[in-house]
């Protein structure tokens, strides 16, 4: 016995259980030692260092970087707490002792810690699942519970709480898991948007196609507007959906929000109409971004009707400009991107704002709190993919009854902004040339040969590029243009356009594609103005596009005859 207790005393008291020794349990062994020290002669300087062990073990538990404590069996009345679980839970350990540990865990919780201390009594594994647990000024805590039971002359008398906080870990996993949700939805967005984009060129196309033909006839004619205007609603919900999915083409320069804002200010009035209340509280010397210019009024104007239709009954809408100075670290947990300097764009109401589930499903796509026929559930998701895709960050900050703030973070832009010039608008035309097309929807090719025939062009066709290759090799003359898909299997498009580039068999390519926008950038293609249409596209964008190719200066193709795609 003298043994033993020794040993306990020497350190070794611990390895009983995971949380440490409890007073009564300490000053039981020293008391014992001290008997012992008295009937059996142990001598002073044995007893005096394990009374300084024990006492050491003591300050041990009380100080220990884990979260402590002690509870009774039966009551779950805490017994001892030590200083750390008591500064997490922002209270004083002489709060905690005397209660019963259920008084710090939500209400929703409790049966969750009783499950849990009835397994530690009958000596079961734990039940799995995080503990929150209550601070003092109501906020709550994500904690991870282990523990060890206490034996008596009766049974278990005591139990041993040790808990871990995991409210960050878990934050950061609910992070990850929304980023790798929202990418798994944009990959699956954007694959149907490329299928449908190929449908909607040839609905467009054929459209064209077909309104000479019905030219007089009123009631014909009204059924291919209609035919026409669903088509561009479609292509509407397309082009959000490559919004959100982050890969929709955007053309970024250097702008001034401010400016923006100011200038936009006035259709925004015109859109929200007079209820809503419009503040711009602007900062001097905002910071240039580097951004789509016409994206960004699609995020300006969405987060807007959003908000006017969060405040029915009208309200105040506040624009808000800031120049902030992020750390790496806050960067990267709070908005998944590097440290640095951001232009944050403040969108704030005074609506009904929203409840934590709802935020959390706030930017999906087709997620929708508004009744049906009132919105389709993409300006949001087109809000965050641009902004992504812009390479910034948005926040949202609401409560029911408090409204909501959207914050968009855009980093800064060094180079100053370039003077805007007007767009010029291209008139489409025929012409004699000769033109290569290789596409492989039979859809769009058929359409794109027939458009560009009318139009007095002398074409041959390929269904792949391996055809196309083996097609213009075969011809006594070359061609002036060649019109390519980026995207087709075996040999894609740049490889093809390089290939008979370099063998002086085509002058000049327009690529086409209805794939997204890094899919392009994967096969060396850059979204140009004069060597590049994004699908859909109607029979006049694309005579307006092939014109403007073979009239432009010749450029030859960067990378190279031969060159590979990534």
């Amino acid at each position: 016995m003298l043994e033993q207790i020794t040993a306990i005393a020497e350190g070794r008291f611990e390895a009983r259980g995971a949380v440490g020794p409890d007073r009564d349990e300490l000053d039981a062994v020293v008391a014992c030692l001290n008997v012992l020290a008295e009937d059996f002669g142990v001598e002073v300087s044995r007893r005096e260092r394990a009374e300084a062990s024990l006492r050491d073990a003591l300050d041990g538990f009380e100080h220990a970087p884990a979260l402590l404590c002690s509870v009774d069996a039966a009551s779950g009345t805490v017994l001892r707490a030590n200083a750390t679980l008591a500064r997490t839970l922002r209270r004083e350990p002489s709060e905690l002792l005397g209660q019963p540990i259920h008084a710090v865990y939500r209400p929703g919780g409790r049966a969750q810690l009783d499950d849990a201390l009835a397994a530690l009594r009958e000596r079961r594994a734990l039940p799995g699942g995080d503990h929150e647990l209550v601070r003092s000024d109501g906020s709550t805590v994500l904690f991870a519970l282990s523990g060890s039971p206490v034996d008596g002359p009766e049974g278990v008398v005591r139990l041993r709480l040790a808990y871990r906080d995991v409210t960050e870990e878990r934050r950061l996993e609910a992070q990850l898991l929304q980023a790798q949700k929202m990418d798994g939805i944009g990959r699956l967005a954007g694959g149907i948007a490329h299928d449908f984009n190929n449908l909607l060129t040839a609905i467009f196309g054929a459209a064209e196609m077909l309104a000479p033909a019905v030219d007089g006839d009123v009631a014909a004619q009204h059924d291919l507007r209609q035919l026409v205007g669903a088509a561009e609603r479609a292509a509407e919900l397309t082009s959000q959906l490559l919004a959100f999915s982050r890969r929709t083409v955007i053309m970024p320069a250097v702008v001034d929000v401010n400016g923006r804002l100011r200038r936009f200010e006035k259709l925004l009035r015109r859109t929200l109409g007079e209820q809503i209340e419009i503040v711009l509280s602007l900062v001097p010397d905002a910071w240039l971004v580097s951004v789509d210019p016409g994206r960004l009024e699609q995020v300006i104007l969405n987060l807007a009707v959003n908000a006017r239709d969060a405040m029915p009954g009208g309200g105040r809408l506040t624009l808000e400009t800031h120049n902030v100075e992020l750390d790496d670290e806050h960067a990267r947990l709070h908005l998944g991107m590097d440290g640095g300097e951001y232009l944050q764009l403040s969108v704030r109401d005074d609506g009904v704002g929203m409840t934590r589930e709802v935020q959390e499903h706030l930017f999906e796509p087709f997620f929708t709190t508004k009744e049906v026929g009132r919105g389709t559930g993409l300006g949001l998701a087109m809000v965050y993919g641009i902004v992504r895709q812009s390479k910034g960050a948005i926040l949202v900050d609401s409560a029911p009854g408090q409204g909501s703030r959207f914050r968009i973070y855009l980093p800064r832009a060094v180079e100053l902004p370039r003077q805007e010039v007007a767009p010029q608008v291209v008139t489409g035309g025929g012409g004699v040339e000769r033109v290569l097309i290789i596409e492989d929807d039979a859809l769009v090719r058929a359409l794109i040969v027939r458009v560009l025939r009318r139009a007095g062009y002398h074409v041959l066709e390929a269904a792949d590029g391996e055809s196309g290759v083996a097609l213009a090799r075969r011809q006594e003359s070359g061609f002036d243009l060649l019109v390519t898909d980026v995207v087709m299997p075996g040999r894609g498009g740049r490889e093809t356009a390089h290939l008979l580039e370099s063998e002086g068999r085509v002058q000049r390519t327009l690529f086409v594609s209805g794939y997204t926008a890094d899919s392009i950038a994967q096969h060396g293609v850059a979204g140009t103005d004069t060597q590049f249409l994004h699908k859909p596209f109607t029979a006049a964008g694309l005579l307006a596009r092939v014109r403007a190719v073979l009239d432009a200066p010749f450029q030859p193709l960067p990378g190279g005859a031969g060159a590979r795609e990534g």
